[in-house]
């Protein structure tokens, strides 16, 4: 059989497109998908880095904070934290120019090692004074936490604000149990326990 010069021509034009498509599907498109795979990955590893060293930054910063008030040393016990906080609060509303209503101690709970104190306190004053109240609870270098935040205006059109807070405070009590002396054995006592 003899082509004729258009049938060649034809012939090679579906030839070649044959073969760009099937270097598309086997080369081209899987290379593309790859590098586009690759350029994700990249990113995620990027942005998995940029999180470890906030992370480490974080860590570091929350350690020297936490150096801080291991070196002021936390209360060893709920009435001194109680009494730190009491005198805290007071001595910032007076600074602030917040007249306080109440000031009074909440329920004490555990969670270990921590003892978390809770304090109420309600409070009168000028937007301003009110600020700078919080932003004192907020800066404290004691350990404090707002827990929960009441604003209320006392009257109508005025700048007469009632603040009423729920903060908590920690101690690290001491353990009561005393340490063993080097080279005593326990003793088993009545209960069959050791002590």
């Amino acid at each position: 059989m003899v082509l004729n010069k258009r049938e060649k021509y034809l012939g090679i034009g579906v030839a070649t497109a044959v073969a760009l498509l099937l270097l598309d599907s086997l080369v081209v498109s899987p290379w593309l998908a790859s590098w586009d795979a690759a350029q994700d990955a990249d990113a995620a590893a990027t942005l998995a880095i940029q999180n470890g060293r906030d992370m480490i930054e974080r860590q570091q910063h929350l350690t020297a904070t936490w150096q801080q008030i291991l070196q002021r040393g936390l209360p060893a016990s709920d009435s001194a934290a109680e009494s730190q906080t009491l005198h805290a609060v007071a001595d910032w509303s007076q600074a602030a120019g917040v007249a306080l209503i109440s000031l009074k101690s909440e329920r004490t709970t555990q969670e270990p090692p921590f003892q978390v104190i809770g304090v109420g306190v309600s409070a009168s004053g000028t937007m301003s004074a009110v600020t700078k109240f919080i932003w004192a609870l907020e800066t404290s270098p004691i350990p404090l936490r707002i827990n929960e935040l009441k604003l209320n205006s006392r009257k109508d059109g005025t700048d007469d604000l009632l603040l009423t807070i729920s903060l908590s405070t920690l101690c690290m009590p001491q353990t009561q149990d005393k340490p063993a002396k080097p080279g005593a054995t326990p003793v088993a006592d009545a209960r069959g326990g050791t002590r």
